[in-house]
């Protein structure tokens, strides 16, 4: 589940890789003698829309619509349903279930107010500026990696950035990351001698570079193979992960379960014990901390 507010929801679907993946789309289209975008949006999918203005229809019922209005250009049915390129093309949003079936709607009937699409490279621009700013420095290959972008995509954006953007050196880096230069001597409070974050946290996945919070030895404990896509919740001590952990709900007691990667300081050890002791009263549990055996990596 992606959650942006209504108001960025361009500078999120137009400024990320959508772009990359219309072009994908196109060279589909080709394959299969499908019209050339601009072509498929004035004759597949501005009629369509037209059609489910104000209501919320799901992808089979799509497909449908899409089919009857090939039928009548004399392409191929069954193989086209456009969800994706609506979607990457910010004409169409995910708007909830219907049973088990997820449903879409018309970005301008589901977002109120929402106006006239900014172009790609303005959505880019802003996008990268959030970026930076919410996790900077980073290195052109972390934007690379969050974003879906290319790497002319980002020289282009960051040069139209460059008066906003200083350059820093990262330990051992031979390449420059970058930073907004607002932030740079910004009084930032320290960190917590602790962190808990839950899966799929947002510093797991916004740095291609994870050795900067983590040793690579254990990379596979937190991203397992199998199941595919899983990130698990991990502890940091000092701003490092150091552990992951579950929470374990029985009918008598909940229990935290942590899984150190290393031998921990009872000093560390205790200071994890509180976090957690602050998790579980927020959470409204009685929970403890259960330390699972160390194994190596």
């Amino acid at each position: 589940m992606h959650t942006v507010p209504s108001k960025d929801y361009y500078v999120y679907v137009l400024g990320g890789g959508a772009e990359r993946l219309l072009n994908w789309i196109d060279t589909i289209a080709k394959k299969r003698r499908y019209p050339a975008r601009e072509r498929r949006r004035r004759l597949l999918y501005e009629p369509v829309l037209e059609e489910i203005k104000g209501r919320a229809v799901t992808a089979e019922e799509m497909r449908a619509l899409v089919n009857r209005r090939a039928r009548r250009l004399r392409l191929k049915e069954g193989i086209w349903s456009g969800v994706g390129e609506m979607a990457f093309s910010g004409l169409l949003v995910h708007a909830g279930k219907r049973g088990s079936r997820s449903l879409w709607m018309r970005s301008d009937d589901w977002i109120p107010n929402l106006g006239a699409p900014p172009g790609h490279e303005t959505c880019r621009i802003e996008l990268l500026r959030r970026y930076i700013a919410r996790h900077g420095p980073v290195s052109k290959e972390d934007i690379m990696h969050w974003a879906y972008l290319s790497r002319s995509q980002v020289n282009q954006a960051l040069r139209s950035l460059a008066t906003e953007l200083v350059e820093v050196r990262i330990g051992h880096s031979t390449d420059p990351y970058v930073a907004l230069a607002r932030d740079i001597d910004r009084d930032v409070p320290p960190s917590p001698k602790v962190t808990v974050l839950p899966k799929y946290d947002s510093l797991l996945l916004s740095l291609k570079d994870k050795s900067r919070f983590m040793d690579m030895a254990y990379y596979k404990r937190i991203f397992p193979k199998i199941p595919v896509g899983m990130v698990k919740p991990t502890v940091l001590v000092d701003g490092f992960v150091v552990a992951t952990w579950k929470r374990v709900t029985k009918k008598t007691h909940t229990s935290i379960e942590v899984q150190p990667f290393k031998m921990l300081s009872a000093t560390d050890k205790k200071a994890v014990e509180r976090r957690f002791s602050e998790y579980c009263e927020h959470a409204g549990v009685d929970g403890q901390v259960r330390w699972l055996g160390n194994t190596r990596p």
